[in-house]
């Protein structure tokens, strides 16, 4: 999986906050994942 993310016009504090965002996201359904799965 590739994610690109931020574009030429943002600053990076605000990658970070997409960073974030996605990394939350990414981890509700990963343990979500993790419990089926067992």
């Amino acid at each position: 999986m590739l994610l690109e993310v931020g574009g030429i016009d943002n600053k990076l504090e605000e990658v970070y906050h997409t960073a974030d965002a996605l990394a939350d996201v990414f981890s509700e359904y990963y343990w979500d994942a993790e419990k089926v799965n067992k």
